[in-house]
């Protein structure tokens, strides 16, 4: 919901908490440990996330949930390698799973690695899908994500981020990655994105 200092405060007493982190569950803290240190330092969260992703110490199933957020960051701060190397460690995960979402996710990355200017199409088209098995969030997210290639292709973003604002005010979030439109992160410096 977008209140940082409380998710940094349930976040703390749930380590507190917690005994022991099972590793199927590490991936949960480190995902949320990247996703606030992200305000501050897109570089800095983008590289915790993939280091977590790669520890031995990560359950089997972590890129299922962690290689996302990772991807979605590291196509923010045009780190292309980073991008692969996630959809590539979902791709791997995701291969011996089945199911709506888990379909609908790995299209998803895969449109992140198109190019940008026919990747939009295909993921609203995933949103779509996410709306139909009732993922506001996800789909909304997505949404996101082709507005931020739309604007980088040059072409107009403002239906998507219609559209993502709907999807996120519905299910009363905020962008887990920045207020739309989204800046881009490169090599540490903010840059808006070109828009039409």
């Amino acid at each position: 919901m977008g209140d940082h200092a409380a998710a940094r405060d349930d976040l703390a007493e749930s380590v507190r908490l917690v005994s022991v982190v099972e590793p199927q569950g590490a991936i949960y803290f480190a995902v949320m440990d990247a996703l606030l240190l992200w305000p501050e330092d897109p570089l800095a969260a983008s590289q915790s996330l993939a280091e977590a992703l790669r520890s031995t110490d990560a359950a089997f199933a972590s890129p299922l949930d962690g290689a996302p957020v990772q991807a979605r960051m590291a196509i923010r701060i045009g780190d292309d390698a980073g991008l692969r190397t996630s959809v590539d460690r979902f791709r791997d995960v995701a291969a011996r799973c089945s199911g709506p979402l888990r379909e609908l996710q790995g299209r998803w990355m895969e449109a992140l690695l198109a190019d940008p200017a026919t990747a939009p199409p295909a993921l609203r088209t995933v949103a779509d899908g996410f709306e139909a098995v009732d993922c506001p969030l996800l789909a909304a997210e997505c949404r996101a994500d082709a507005a931020l290639l739309a604007r980088r292709a040059n072409l107009d973003p403002a239906a998507d981020e219609a559209a993502a604002r709907r999807l996120y005010s519905e299910c009363g979030a905020v962008p887990t990655l920045g207020d739309l439109p989204e800046l881009r992160w490169i090599g540490g410096a903010e840059a808006t994105a070109r828009t039409v």
